[in-house]
């Protein structure tokens, strides 16, 4: 990792999951500057993540409670959209809540929401 002409880190790839590949980060002297930013970063990704997710579980909820009371026209792709993306939140949750997990405890909890 370089900043200008700099390197200020070493990064050591040790798997991934594709696009994303996980890595060491081996700093340099140079590295002390930046680490603050790196500290905040998963932290600031999480919180809009969660802020992008509640919107759409919302619109999730709300489509389903129009079209269920038939108190408003909701387009049947939006609807389905909406229901989709509830969905795919619940995976991506179930996914964190793994990689959280201790290791020797991820393949029973994996079976189990299988």
């Amino acid at each position: 990792m370089r900043r200008g002409e700099e390197i200020i880190a070493e990064l050591v790839v040790t798997g991934g999951d594709f696009p994303w590949l996980n890595a060491l980060v081996r700093p340099t002297p140079g590295f002390e500057e930046v680490r603050p930013l790196f500290q905040e970063e998963p932290r600031a990704l999480e919180r809009m993540a969660l802020r992008l997710r509640a919107s759409l579980y919302s619109w999730a909820q709300v489509s389903a409670w129009l079209s269920a009371a038939r108190l408003g026209e909701v387009e049947h792709l939006a609807a389905e959209t909406a229901r989709a993306c509830a969905l795919i939140d619940a995976a991506l949750t179930v996914r964190q809540g793994l990689r959280e997990l201790p290791k020797h405890d991820r393949p029973l909890i994996a079976r189990l929401v299988a």
